[in-house]
């Protein structure tokens, strides 16, 4: 992010939203039309908003929420989480998946998306994860944790870098992103 730097998202959770404004980025959300609500799937991605936002050489990443929380906890089928990824990686953009109910998700695709319902969950997840060059989850949903979370990168440089920050404000790596009376 930063400065002059633009993310796009089908809809920024706020905290997300907040923190990315916080530092100077703009954030456009792009969400799904009517007919892809129709579908059972109101949390899809604008493609065809993405593809023009994309266009634009300051696009800093494209964020993906599913379920899309701000958007009414409405999925995201596997048909758009593919047909972004093909758009970012054309215009070499990363795209990140908040994964904040992403076992739901597949739920929703397994039994709304046409040709879905024979694969299991798990499987439906090992499709999405590869179309994401990172991952991000609070565990701070249905009980899981009182606090924390955890980010997944494909880039080791960049984990690398991030490692420095997160010292600032979540504490060490090893600490999971929980407070001590958590561990």
């Amino acid at each position: 992010g930063g400065q002059e730097k633009v993310w796009l998202a089908n809809t920024f959770f706020d905290t997300t939203l907040a923190n990315a404004e916080a530092v100077g980025t703009t954030c456009i959300n792009l969400p799904g039309s009517e007919a892809d609500a129709r579908a059972g799937f109101g949390g899809n991605i604008n493609l065809q908003r993405l593809r023009e936002e994309l266009s634009r050489a300051n696009v800093a990443g494209v964020v993906i929420t599913a379920t899309n929380n701000a958007g009414g906890g409405q999925p995201v089928s596997l048909a758009n989480m593919m047909a972004a990824s093909a758009l970012c990686r054309a215009a070499n953009v990363p795209l990140v998946l908040d994964g904040c109910r992403f076992a739901e998700n597949a739920h929703f695709i397994r039994s709304r998306e046409p040709g879905m319902a024979d694969m299991s969950i798990v499987e439906i997840v090992q499709a999405m994860s590869p179309l994401f060059d990172m991952m991000t989850m609070s565990a701070k949903k249905d009980g899981l944790s009182n606090t924390g979370g955890w980010l997944a990168l494909r880039d080791q440089y960049l984990a690398e870098r991030l490692k420095g920050r997160l010292i600032m404000t979540e504490g060490f790596t090893t600490y999971g992103g929980r407070a001590g009376r958590g561990m």
